[in-house]
């Protein structure tokens, strides 16, 4: 599977009901392949408006020691298809080429399609022209831009550092450096190593090579690693534990420890004011 694709507040927490269900956990790996750990179970939000209590959230240890195999053309969508018949859900029918389109352009690029393109696409009589659509889209440099300024965002989102110019600095740098990842087709594990592990300097100059130290740069001061802690779980494993901070998580499995020993492999990362060429890491 291609890379190419997306706190909650205690009143929300009180209000919901959860309901365990069981889930595939999936390892995203280079070359932008998926490989399926393991089955789960995870608490998941049933209904919001009537309060209830939290069923306990499983661990299991498969997580760190199943075996791992390469997923199937098609698989996530026969997981998905299989928990409707299990809910007795109806899915619902085959979208329209009008539909199709429209949805497509906007997931992929952020646009709508043209009235010609609109045409084009209605007039082609070949049977696998959805499948060529995807493929010319996300080839297409608006997919590009449009996620890199997606990710820039949510990446930003939470960053501290207050200074107008380095925001715009760091901004600009990360933007370009994800139009060029992704119009590349690299991986996303490959991304994420680099934003991790990042050492350089933020300059507008070349902002294609400084995008990668952008994460680390928006976190800077004392309260840089635990920041990075946080980021790091809700970016790349897409696990809210910035609440595990200050005592261990009320509705999940993880520890004030485990979250201190995430956050001293950001100890020692420090950055620094180059004044020839801008903030480094």
């Amino acid at each position: 599977m291609q890379h190419r694709f997306h706190s909650a507040c205690r009143a929300f927490r009180r209000a919901a009901t959860f309901v365990t269900v069981s889930v595939c956990v999936w390892s995203l790996m280079s070359l932008g392949t998926a490989e399926e750990a393991a089955p789960a179970k995870r608490n998941v939000p049933k209904g919001y408006g009537t309060p209830g209590t939290s069923s306990t959230l499983a661990a299991p240890e498969g997580w760190q020691n199943a075996e791992r195999k390469s997923i199937r053309a098609g698989e996530i969508d026969q997981l998905i298809a299989a928990e409707l018949r299990n809910d007795k859900i109806t899915p619902a029918p085959l979208t329209t080429d009008e539909e199709f389109l429209r949805r497509v352009s906007l997931d992929l690029t952020g646009q709508l399609p043209s009235p010609a393109e609109v045409d084009e696409f209605l007039a082609d009589s070949c049977p696998d022209k959805r499948a060529q659509l995807i493929d010319r889209l996300l080839d297409s440099e608006k997919y590009a831009r449009h996620w890199a300024q997606y990710w820039r965002d949510v990446i930003a989102a939470q960053a501290s550092v207050p200074q107008p110019g380095v925001r715009l600095a760091r901004d600009v740098a990360l933007e370009t450096w994800l139009f060029e990842e992704f119009k590349a087709n690299h991986s996303w594990s490959d991304m994420a190593r680099a934003m991790i592990t990042a050492q350089g300097t933020i300059q507008l100059n070349d902002p294609a090579k400084s995008g990668p130290v952008a994460f680390l740069l928006g976190h800077m001061g004392p309260d840089a690693p635990n920041e990075l802690a946080a980021e790091t779980a809700r970016l790349f494993l897409g696990i809210q534990i910035q609440c595990a901070q200050c005592h261990d998580h009320p509705s999940d499995i993880w520890k004030r420890n485990q979250f201190h020993e995430l956050a001293a492999f950001f100890g020692r990362t420090r950055e620094r004011r180059n004044m020839a060429a801008g903030r480094s890491v």
